[in-house]
């Protein structure tokens, strides 16, 4: 990725998903301290959002919060629609949206498996295939998984397959030419 002026003097945009808790907030700050202008997808508080957000306008750069489903392809198609709307175009999408509902397999409910997968396969796929379209030439298209699929802790079973089959779908390219992750 390249700093946000250093890219031939034009501002560079990323999308972080998940960009209110985590990890996701603390790579939404960073990219601002490296010149990005980011936008902040979230599900849940508007305020963790807004408080991304003052995050990244303290590093100079401009920012914006987004609700969004990511599991749900036409709020993730309107995300992207209303990313660009703002801020014209895309180069960088951090996909670090995710959820866990801990138990153990013989105990999990599958209400429960199915939730972690929706967001966490599906919203990845929702999320990439959207990237994948718009992400501009020499863009990044990055998806955050998880340590936690080699060490397979019982209570984590949902959890980790979901992250295990969000990797196997890491390596692929778009139809822009972007780097995919």
């Amino acid at each position: 990725m390249t700093p946000g002026d250093a890219a031939g003097g034009r501002t560079r945009t990323a999308l972080v998903t998940g960009g209110t808790g985590g990890m996701g907030r603390v790579i939404a700050s960073k990219l601002a301290a490296e010149g990005f202008d980011v936008a902040v997808a979230y599900f849940g508080s508007k305020d963790l959002a807004d408080a991304t957000v003052r995050e990244i306008v303290a590093h100079g750069r401009q920012g914006e919060g987004f609700a969004a489903d990511v599991a749900d392809e036409e709020a993730v198609a309107a995300l992207f629609d209303a990313v660009e709307d703002r801020f014209e175009y895309l180069d960088v999408v951090v996909h670090t949206a995710g959820i866990n509902r801990s138990a153990a397999l013989a105990d999990l409910d599958l209400a429960d498996f199915d939730a972690v997968h929706r967001v966490n396969v599906r919203g990845t796929f929702a999320v990439n295939q959207q990237a994948g379209r718009r992400v501009r030439g020499g863009g990044s298209i990055v998806n955050i998984s998880s340590h936690v699929v080699r060490l397979s802790p019982p209570e984590l079973s949902a959890y980790t397959a979901s992250k295990a089959a969000q990797g196997t779908g890491n390596r692929r390219r778009s139809r822009t030419g972007c780097r995919c992750s």
